[in-house]
């Protein structure tokens, strides 16, 4: 049953990470716009997080291929996702750094604007909440920190389900902000 749920949402995240390139063009033509020196360091951050997701994408798309003798006839599925969950790993993290950032810039509003700082400090530790779960299995998955970090699967299937359901939530709110 897992192997199969595992196939159907590698066959979910197919492509996906073609919707990354948009991100990455308009990234890369503000820093041509104004140089290097004139993007925000959250937005390099962003670019790099962008890249992790993308390249983990491209990995499990890879791997996808590979396990089932797609195309990559004579690839090692097993390295080729190992590969792909450390990108993953630098996607998440990188994520939670941008989600300090976000949490400083409405701290930042609570003079000024108390009701939108409350409302994007709620969303910021949210995503933090959510990226930081992330972090932490993908780091255990990939080995960083073995010598501390050695979860339980039931620590990381707890952690998957806090991230699941925030990711879920802040869904939820976005929808019905439409």
């Amino acid at each position: 049953m897992g192997a199969s749920i595992t196939s159907a949402r590698s066959l979910m995240r197919m492509g996906k990470f073609i919707g990354d390139g948009p991100k990455l063009l308009k990234i890369i033509s503000t820093a041509q716009k104004g140089g290097l020196q004139s993007l925000p360091l959250a937005k390099i951050i962003e670019f790099f997080r962008v890249i992790g997701n993308s390249l983990y994408i491209m990995g499990d798309n890879a791997a996808f291929f590979a396990k089932h003798k797609v195309l990559l006839t004579s690839a090692d599925p097993k390295l080729i996702t190992k590969g792909a969950k450390i990108a993953q790993f630098w996607g998440f993290f990188l994520a939670a750094v941008l989600d300090l950032f976000a949490l400083q810039v409405a701290l930042k509003k609570r003079a000024a604007d108390p009701t939108a700082s409350c409302a994007e400090g709620k969303a910021a530790l949210m995503a933090l909440a959510k990226d930081l779960s992330d972090t932490l299995v993908a780091m255990a998955t990939v080995g960083y920190l073995r010598e501390i970090w050695h979860p339980t699967t039931l620590t990381s299937g707890a952690l998957t389900c806090v991230s699941g359901g925030v990711a879920t939530y802040l869904n939820w709110e976005k929808t019905k902000k439409k």
